[in-house]
C-alpha cells in the first residue's frame, strides 16, 4: 500500500483488492475523499459518505 498522501491508482487498488478477496466483493470503482465524514457520536456517518461519494468523480 502507498504511503499517506501518495497518488493511489485504481488498477493498483483493483489489483491488491483481487488478491485479498472474493470475487463478488472486489469493488467495481473507487472513490478519492480527503476525510471520511463522522457523526457525533465519531463513527462513520455513512449517509453523509454516499453523498459525498456521489459528488466525486469515479476512479
Amino acid at each position: 500500500m502507498p504511503a499517506a498522501g501518495a497518488p493511489v491508482d485504481a488498477a493498483e487498488l483493483t489489483s491488491y483488492t483481487r488478491e485479498r478477496l472474493a470475487n463478488f466483493k472486489v469493488p467495481r470503482d473507487f472513490r478519492s475523499v480527503p476525510a471520511l465524514p463522522h457523526n457525533a457520536a465519531g463513527k462513520v456517518d455513512k449517509k453523509a459518505l454516499r453523498r459525498l461519494a456521489e459528488n466525486t468523480t469515479t476512479r
